[in-house]
């Protein structure tokens, strides 16, 4: 039976080598720079960074969510953004992600939040079953991303100085 529960300061490891199993599953095993150590610094201070379940089988860890709040100008209130979502490949296609999933919904609708997302653009059956879950596909939107090393480029370079 599949149990799912947030994550705490002591099982910022087992946190991490998701974060690195998932990362590795997709070919971008040297992007993460994260560590236990970091993760619980940045979970689990004064001013929490994000929130993050792990899904287990018996004492096996099978999945873990990770998301974090954000506010919506527009609309006036919260949105948790989910970040990763990431089920070992065994365990997939048995609702363990439905199960993480359906605890962050539960958690949004608790502080009246909405969630938001994003998905490879080309995987066209994700998609597809987002939108039957009645999510808003926003395909009409880019995402973009900038690291410190582009910020503090930009900063040097006068960005919005005339």
């Amino acid at each position: 039976m599949i149990q799912v529960s947030p994550v705490t300061p002591e099982q910022c490891e087992i946190l991490f080598r998701l974060i690195q199993e998932a990362a590795h599953e997709t070919g971008n095993a040297s992007e993460v720079t994260t560590s236990p150590e970091k993760l619980l610094a940045d979970g689990f201070g004064a001013h929490p960074a994000f929130q993050a379940l792990l899904a287990w089988e018996n004492q096996e860890p099978v999945g873990f969510a990770l998301y974090f709040p954000m506010y919506s100008a527009w609309k006036g209130h919260r949105t948790y953004y989910l970040e990763d979502l990431f089920v070992r490949p065994f365990w997939r296609r048995r609702r363990v992600g439905k199960k993480m999933l359906r605890a962050i919904l539960d958690q949004a609708v608790k502080v009246g939040a909405n969630l938001a997302f994003e998905c490879n653009r080309d995987d066209m059956r994700l998609r597809h079953s987002f939108v039957a879950m009645g999510a808003i596909d926003r395909a009409h939107k880019v995402s973009f991303y900038m690291e410190p090393a582009e910020m503090r480029d930009q900063i040097q370079d006068g960005l919005g100085e005339d």
